[in-house]
């Protein structure tokens, strides 16, 4: 049976080998008990070579002997204190030549170089880092924000977008069937693109299907959800998911993408056969793409806690380096995944 946390972790080691040097984590929330936590078990289990936590130093280092005395772990962990960082300057000046259009001083954008999440985007961005793995204190918000001030869109990428990875393989499930691919599914946009529209639409799951790809290195199967299938239904809602479907089909003709899909046509085969027969997607769909961000996210949350789903995400997608945006709630667990996750893609 496939375990989708062995084979991030068995990716993550894998790259880890092959690429030692490059294979680091940037923790911007060092006074989180988690996040130290996390971290020392991500050195354990090799899924990354190093950790860069930022705080002051003592303080980070006397909570990190809380949860590993050993050297070996420690050695491989550096605090960095932004107020003490020799290459202040040079970050300072980064920042302001993204900021200086708005017509902001150098200096007065100072503090927020010195700002935890700030100066770990800029790590990132200066590939001290590979990438920057935050929100279990911060908000959505701060985090997205100084993404998209700080690190570059992929060519051609116009909006950032996010996904969830769902798990529906759980122990707590007793039914006899398997969803997605080997119970593994993707839903998108579930945190950042509020009510996009049918351009928006289109690149959120174009964006997907790429993220499943280059994780699972599987086939996406992408489905446009509505309330209508192929037409039931009438409104200006579905013809917004009917225009994203003919520009993913443009751009991308080798694509197995379909819609408008209710949720039970896109992932049900006895419903797919008796609602739209000819459609490459319906019935075993893994990739599920919703309308608006109230979709999405009470989506994700209805599976996990309704079906014992496990959700880990959620995943920003669209920017040129990997970066996680972990939930406030989230546990040691998710953080370790997360980390898994970013150094294995």
């Amino acid at each position: 049976m496939f375990c989708l946390k062995d084979y991030v972790f068995k990716k993550a080691k894998i790259f880890v080998k092959e690429n030692k040097l490059k294979a680091n984590i940037v923790f911007p929330e060092s006074s989180d008990s988690r996040v130290l936590k996390a971290a020392v078990i991500v050195l354990q289990k090799n899924l990354a070579d190093s950790i860069i936590l930022i705080g002051k130093k003592d303080t980070v280092i006397n909570s990190l002997k809380e949860f590993s005395n050993c050297n070996d772990i420690l050695e491989r962990i550096e605090v960095v204190d932004p107020g003490f960082f020799p290459d202040i300057e040079m970050y300072l000046d980064e920042y302001w030549s993204l900021q200086k259009l708005k017509g902001v001083t150098k200096q007065s954008l100072k503090t927020q170089v010195l700002d935890e999440i700030t100066f770990a985007m800029l790590m990132v961005r200066f590939g001290y880092a590979k990438s920057c793995v935050c929100g279990a204190i911060s908000t959505s918000a701060k985090v997205l924000s100084n993404a998209l001030r700080i690190i570059p869109k992929l060519e051609g990428v116009k909006i950032i977008s996010s996904f969830m990875i769902m798990d529906t393989l759980s122990i707590a499930r007793n039914v006899d069937c398997c969803f997605g691919h080997d119970g593994i599914l993707f839903f998108a946009d579930c945190s950042v693109v509020v009510n996009p529209n049918f351009l928006e639409l289109a690149e959120i799951a174009l964006q997907s299907a790429k993220s499943f790809k280059d994780i699972l290195n599987a086939k996406p199967k992408v489905a446009l959800l509505s309330f209508s299938t192929k037409g039931s239904s009438s409104a200006k809602e579905t013809e917004k998911v009917k225009n994203a479907l003919n520009i993913v089909r443009n751009k991308e003709r080798d694509l197995l993408i379909d819609g408008e899909l209710q949720l039970d046509s896109a992932i049900i085969k006895d419903v797919a056969e008796k609602k739209c027969r000819e459609s490459l997607v319906a019935g075993s769909a893994n990739v599920l793409i919703f309308p608006n961000l109230d979709a999405g996210n009470i989506g994700y949350k209805l599976v996990e806690r309704f079906a014992f789903a496990k959700a880990y995400g959620p995943f920003l997608q669209g920017f040129s380096k990997p970066i996680s945006d972990l939930s406030r709630g989230c546990s040691v667990d998710e953080i370790v995944f997360a980390s898994a996750l970013m150094i294995s893609i």
